[in-house]
């Protein structure tokens, strides 16, 4: 399996189960042939692209023939891979009064259309009559709960991924259900629970169990959203309690050192003020140890740029001192900076 896959899959035991995670859809790919070719039992899921859009028809009677339907559709231009007339296990009103819960599955005047071709899709919709009668078009929605295979009736897969060995819904032996010879006056066994009724029952213990296993790991999964959102608007407020005490330190903005001293340059990087003024170099000594600036180097003419490189001298080893913090930083340039808009 290694060899075949570009990337190595992951794999990790889930009970009497072996979980096996491929990281490419290719990988995916060739993983399930290979399985399948050495009839290897296994179930997985499929691809957004294997699944096809499911419509129903509604509107033609409960008798109407799957080849009439297919054939009308051709003559309107649209083709499609299946009809399926679609079953239910819903006791009928009558049998709900006699208090009967389960029933075997029995037809309903509704079909479900798999379009052989995607591009079919508008025409599709936009028909208006099949077999003469007028019907209407929806799309197919998926019943509630945990799906179930029609082929090995075990839940949290469907017959088309499943290489499972068939188990009847009828009966519960290893055949698949259109096989099954069981007489209907004989009663159901659930392959899943054993219990006196079909499979695919919706008040059935093995499905009632993994319905409520699904419910907890989605009601988990909310909480853990819930507290990854507290965590992140505790993580909100911090960050404005600290642009809070920032404005408090008297932190501006460019734009706000600009309209409020316009006569003044203004340094783009640190937003303090720097032209005709002198820096206060015992404001900064009083904060760290320095060497002395070399004052030799500047003509009195050039007096307030030597006071500048004063101050951008003091502020990059300010910047290297371990043990100073952001705060202190920034409340030392702008006390520095106040006291050049004193002057």
């Amino acid at each position: 399996m290694k060899n075949l896959c570009t990337l190595p899959p992951t794999a990790r035991l889930a009970g009497r189960k072996t979980v096996v995670k491929c990281q490419l859809i290719n990988d995916f790919l060739k993983v399930k042939d290979l399985l399948s070719s050495e009839s290897i039992n296994f179930f997985t899921y499929r691809l957004a692209s294997e699944k096809k859009k499911l419509f129903v028809i509604r509107g033609l009677p409960i008798n109407t023939e799957i080849k009439d339907i297919i054939e009308s559709l051709a003559d309107q231009g649209v083709r499609v891979s299946r009809v399926t007339q679609m079953k239910t296990t819903k006791p009928t009103q009558n049998q709900s009064k006699e208090n009967i819960k389960i029933v075997p599955p029995r037809l309903i005047p509704l079909f479900t259309v798999d379009l052989e071709n995607e591009t079919l899709l508008e025409d599709f919709i936009s028909i208006k009559y099949i077999c003469g009668l007028r019907i209407t078009v929806e799309k197919h929605k998926s019943p509630k709960g945990p799906p179930q295979c029609y082929r090995c009736q075990a839940f949290g897969h469907v017959e088309k991924a499943c290489h499972m060995p068939p188990r009847c819904v009828k009966c519960g032996k290893n055949h698949l259900t259109v096989n099954c010879e069981m007489p209907r006056t004989l009663e159901a066994k659930c392959a899943n629970c054993q219990g006196n009724h079909p499979a695919n029952y919706r008040g059935c213990s093995a499905y009632l169990r993994v319905k409520e296993r699904i419910n907890k790991l989605k009601l988990k999964s909310q909480e853990k959203e819930l507290e990854r959102g507290q965590i992140e608007k505790t993580t909100l407020d911090k960050d404005e309690n600290r642009e809070e005490e920032n404005k408090t330190a008297g932190c501006h903005s460019y734009a706000e050192i600009v309209k409020k001293h316009p006569s003044k340059e203004v340094d783009r990087n640190t937003g303090n003020s720097v032209s005709g003024v002198k820096l206060p170099a015992q404001t900064i000594n009083s904060q760290i140890d320095t060497d002395q600036f070399d004052e030799t180097l500047l003509s009195d003419d050039d007096k307030w740029r030597d006071d500048v490189r004063k101050w951008i001298y003091q502020l990059s080893l300010l910047i290297l001192k371990s043990n100073i913090t952001k705060a202190e930083f920034i409340g030392h340039v702008m006390k520095i900076s106040n006291i050049l808009y004193d002057e």
